[in-house]
C-alpha cells in the first residue's frame, strides 16, 4: 500500500524484480533475473529443448541482437540469450520477434558484480560449451559461427528458478576445472 494504491501480486507467479534462481546440472547455482518486458509472454517460454546458448559479458544492443536472431532462425533452434542486458531498441526487436513467432528466444541477465559476474559468465559458457563474448568483442553475422554458441539440451523456467542441462557432449575435463 502506498500513496498511488495498492499492489497486488498473483501467488505463484514472481514480480518482474524478483530474483531467479539458475541451476546448472545440479552443480553450479547462479542468481539471473529475466527482464520484466518478458513476463507477459513467458508462458510460451517455459521449456525449451536443442536450445542455442549465447553467453555475452556486456550489454547487448539492436545491431549485435540482429545477427544473433538471424543465425538462430536458420539453425531453426530456440535461443537462451545470457548477458548483462538489453540496450537501445534491441527489447523491441526481440519481443516483436519471439510475439511473432519468428523465433523462441529467452534473454537471462546474470547479475553479479566485478570478477565474480566474469566467472559467471565464463561458467555459463564452459558448461553449455558456449564461447564467451565480452565488451573488447564485436560480435557480427561473420563471427556468429555455430562455435560461438553453446547447447543446452533442456531449459525449464519455473517461478523462480531457471533451470539448464548441457548436453552429453560437453568437454567434461574442462567443466571439472572451472566447477573446482
Amino acid at each position: 500500500v502506498g500513496h498511488n494504491g495498492v499492489v497486488v501480486i498473483d501467488e505463484g507467479r514472481p514480480t518482474p524484480s524478483d530474483p531467479i534462481l539458475l541451476t546448472i546440472e545440479d552443480r553450479s547455482k547462479f542468481t539471473v533475473r529475466v527482464p520484466d518486458w518478458l513476463f507477459e509472454f513467458i508462458s510460451d517460454l517455459k521449456n525449451l529443448a536443442n536450445c542455442l546458448v549465447l553467453v555475452v559479458d556486456a550489454k547487448v544492443d539492436y545491431r549485435t541482437l540482429l545477427p544473433i536472431l538471424e543465425y538462430a532462425k536458420r539453425a531453426n533452434q530456440p535461443l537462451l540469450l545470457a548477458c548483462e542486458g538489453l540496450d537501445d531498441t534491441a527489447p523491441e526487436l526481440l519481443v516483436t520477434n519471439v510475439r511473432q513467432k519468428t523465433i523462441t528466444a529467452l534473454p537471462i541477465f546474470l547479475h553479479g558484480y566485478g570478477k565474480n559476474r566474469h566467472d559467471e559468465y565464463w561458467d555459463l559458457a564452459t558448461i553449455t560449451g558456449a564461447r564467451c563474448f565480452g565488451l573488447s568483442d564485436t560480435l557480427s553475422a561473420a563471427k556468429l559461427e555455430s562455435n560461438a554458441f553453446g547447447l543446452a539440451s533442456e531449459v525449464h523456467l519455473g517461478s523462480n528458478e531457471l533451470f539448464i542441462r548441457a548436453p552429453d557432449n560437453v568437454h567434461r575435463e574442462e567443466l571439472a576445472k572451472r566447477l573446482q
